[in-house]
């Protein structure tokens, strides 16, 4: 039988591992300050017991083998701001204090993979085309938008994690429509268009050319589609600028030059502690 490999986004994760805890008085009720909690920073040792707790619950639950986890590394989005400068520019510079800390645990203890000059994204749908049997375990929507079964491994504050497939013309659709409506990492699609605009664009994407006595039905693809829509608003030239822009800021790579597909980890069920979820992990 072939083992299953799970291909993780350690991103998503990194950020559950160091969310804050509530302040909590001493019968441990949560204090509250002008209507609102009052949270403070983990320490270092609360930081390793979340690290511990998500990771073992992520992989028990997905029923995994093996796998492969990646964490951003360096220049990560210089290639795609060599294109467009505002790619991701909306973004803080500053990473989190508990953010060094946390990613050498999980480089030294969970084997994580630093990833250089693309995307997490990107290594990630690299690695599970490359590997048999393996699949996506993430919360992005840009992954889970992409053809496959992936595992969505939280909810909120829920880790019982959900199983999603999308299929083919569901990966087409979504990447089409986010062509136009513009996306969550700053880039902008068509300016004004929306959901009802894309829902009416894409309703009939067959045409009848020809006569009565010898009709020809021609199926369009979505690219000629947006294409038309962004010449439309843009103009010719700027249309078909745009266009191609967007498409290599929202494309996920499926192949990279250079890219060193890392070993498999063995997940050995039970090696760590157990933590309880009720030690703050995710108040």
């Amino acid at each position: 039988m072939n083992k299953r490999t799970a291909i993780i986004d350690l991103d998503s994760v990194m950020f559950s591992i160091g969310n804050p805890n509530k302040v909590v008085d001493t019968y441990g009720a949560p204090i509250k300050k002008d209507g609102k909690f009052v949270y403070e920073e983990k320490t270092n040792e609360q930081l390793v017991d979340s690290a511990e707790f998500i990771m073992n619950t992520i992989l028990r639950n997905c029923k995994c083998d093996n796998y492969i986890a990646f964490i951003k590394g360096k220049d990560t989005v210089k290639n795609k701001r060599l294109i467009d400068p505002n790619y991701k520019a909306d973004r803080s510079k500053e990473s989190p204090k508990w953010w060094d800390f946390t990613k050498g645990y999980l480089i030294e203890n969970w084997k994580a993979n630093e990833v250089h000059d693309i995307e997490v994204d990107d290594a990630v749908n690299i690695s599970r085309l490359l590997i048999p049997n393996s699949f996506m375990v993430c919360i992005d929507s840009d992954l889970l938008g992409l053809e496959g079964t992936h595992y969505k491994w939280r909810d909120k504050s829920d880790l019982s994690g959900t199983w999603i497939t999308t299929s083919k013309e569901q990966a087409k659709y979504k990447f089409w429509s986010d062509m136009i409506t513009g996306t969550h990492n700053n880039t902008k699609g068509i300016p004004g268009k929306g959901e009802k605009f894309v829902e009416k664009l894409f309703l009939d994407t067959t045409i009848s050319i020809g006569t009565e006595n010898f009709p020809i039905i021609y199926v369009q693809h979505y690219y000629q589609i947006v294409m038309e829509a962004y010449i439309n608003h843009f103009g010719e030239d700027l249309g078909i600028e745009e266009f191609y822009k967007n498409y290599k800021m929202i494309k996920i790579l499926e192949k990279y030059e250079g890219f060193q597909l890392p070993g498999l980890t063995e997940f050995k069920k039970g090696k760590t502690k157990e933590i309880s979820e009720e030690k703050g992990i995710f108040d």
